[in-house]
């Protein structure tokens, strides 16, 4: 019988904010917070949106030019968003040659002795990395995180210190990640702007989409399944919620969390938005 410290499954709302990529050609919302960038667009007339979310940050996909920002520059807990740089890191060293999506990582004790969200990872078991990474874009499994972090560099410490020096080199300047998964923990921390800036780059990652839409897998060979509800903050392509009115001129859809729960921006077939 599984113990029950390992049937715990904590999917936390978090205090956040959103960060949403659009792609050229969209009518966007202005007010207080417009940038010049968007009156430069002429989308000035466009009522500004509720954004419960304490910071928010509406970034061009191709351009990288910030359309709306609110609080964009205040330090906040990432959350599961953390594991958007574990990701790339990731994903980054398989497309780089120096994993392979099939190499085998295996679990360790620290890895099993996770909390929150998981997928109960045992100590010794080993999987491709692979399905680590699903675990982690698809279930948001901070177990996972941890298996992926000690496979690439030995230790979640060490591991950390290539998600900062990472952030550095995309221009995060106040970010600082102390973990793979996104527990809180003290000097754990980031920006809406940085986190923009990461997901601008994300959305570029070999293979990093292709994980974050996937809806629903199996998992362990097909003895357990995994389904992402799009609550843990990663990119995806699209929104199920959404689906049938989905437009292919919003390539990736950001969600996050603030105080009153999720906050999902889209464009819809007729161009306007939905908060």
């Amino acid at each position: 019988m599984m113990p029950e410290r390992k049937k715990r499954f904590i999917n936390r709302e978090f205090s956040l904010f959103v960060a949403i990529f659009v792609f050229a050609s969209v009518n966007l919302m202005s007010g207080n917070t417009q940038t010049a960038n968007a009156a430069a667009l002429g989308l000035d007339a466009v009522p500004a949106p509720r954004v419960d979310s304490p910071s928010c940050v509406v970034m061009d996909g191709v351009s990288g030019a910030v359309l709306f920002e609110k609080d964009a520059y205040s330090r906040r807990m990432p959350a599961s968003l953390t594991k958007m740089m574990t990701l790339v890191l990731a994903l980054e060293d398989v497309a780089s040659g120096k994993v392979g999506l099939l190499d085998e990582a295996v679990a360790s004790e620290n890895a099993w002795e996770m909390g929150g969200t998981e997928v109960w990872a045992e100590p010794g078991e080993s999987m491709p990395l692979d399905e680590w990474l699903k675990a982690v874009a698809v279930g948001s499994a901070n177990d996972g995180a941890v298996v992926v972090a000690e496979f690439l560099s030995g230790s979640v410490e060490a591991f950390a210190d290539r998600m900062n020096s990472r952030a550095f080199e995309l221009g995060m300047q106040d970010t600082g990640f102390k973990n793979p998964h996104g527990l809180d923990e003290d000097g754990h921390y980031t920006t809406a702007m940085d986190m923009a800036i990461l997901s601008k780059h994300a959305a570029a990652v070999p293979y990093l989409l292709d994980y974050t839409k996937i809806y629903q897998t199996g998992f362990r060979g097909g003895k357990n399944e995994l389904t992402n509800f799009n609550e843990n903050g990663l990119p995806v392509r699209r929104c199920r919620r959404f689906e049938n009115r989905y437009d292919q001129q919003v390539r990736l859809l950001y969600l996050g969390h603030g105080p009153a729960g999720r906050l999902t921006v889209y464009r819809g077939p007729d161009g306007s938005f939905d908060p």
